[in-house]
């Protein structure tokens, strides 16, 4: 009986190592990645094209700068001196 029992035990170890090492192979894989990569970005520009105003992506990366090259001015002290 014990030894019926073993068996039946190492045939459901061996069951679950097999989906352990099938589920392993597959995340590990770049094909499996793939799609939902792929599927987020496309979700994302949605997302972008729909919640976020086009004018507010043109203008933003403009305005960045603008503060970007007013605030380094001011710290190399270019300003403060008069011309």
């Amino acid at each position: 009986m014990v030894w019926r029992m073993g068996k039946v035990l190492k045939k459901i170890f061996d069951y679950f190592y097999e989906i352990f090492v099938l589920v392993k192979v597959m995340v590990t894989s770049f094909w499996f990645w793939l799609p939902p990569i792929f599927f987020g970005g496309l979700y994302f520009s949605f997302w972008l094209m729909f919640v976020v105003h086009p004018v507010c992506i043109l203008l933003s990366p403009s305005i960045l700068l603008i503060i970007l090259i007013y605030l380094r001015e001011k710290r190399s002290g270019k300003m403060s001196q008069p011309s």
